[in-house]
């Protein structure tokens, strides 16, 4: 029997945009990843999508983590065979103001989220996306 849902990761999924993406994958009857940080939040929107017609799986991420992205991966591929869609979501607000006076240590920090997590994000899936085809 050939499974017609998409299978999808959303990083970033606990609240904002990435809630509402997994609310709209979720309505479309599909295998939805939801993976944040934010635990808590998390299992509310795991309720929500579930609750819309999805079957969502929890996992604890952190996008900046080698081994935490890769470890959501597999477990996607372990859980429902394979990966369609990642929405690499996941995002913090960085530091504005008047350069010279910007927080070196707050830039790192965005950048490693919003830059880097999208690298190892990416990273992370589409070896498995290549070997389901």
């Amino acid at each position: 029997m050939i499974d017609h849902r998409r299978v999808t990761v959303i990083t970033g999924a606990s609240q904002g945009i990435g809630e509402v993406i997994a609310h709209t994958f979720g309505a479309a009857g599909d295998a939805v990843v939801l993976a944040a940080r934010n635990t808590d939040n998390l299992e509310r929107v795991a309720n929500e999508v579930e609750r819309a017609g999805g079957e969502p799986l929890v996992l604890a991420t952190d996008v900046t983590d080698v081994e935490s992205i890769e470890y959501t991966m597999a477990k996607t591929v372990e859980a429902f065979g394979r990966i369609d869609v990642v929405v690499a979501n996941s995002g913090i607000g960085g530091p504005s103001g008047v350069l010279w006076e910007l927080n070196p240590d707050e830039w790192d920090a965005a950048f490693e989220v919003n830059v880097k997590g999208v690298f190892l994000t990416a990273r992370a899936a589409i070896p498995h996306m290549i070997h389901a085809g």
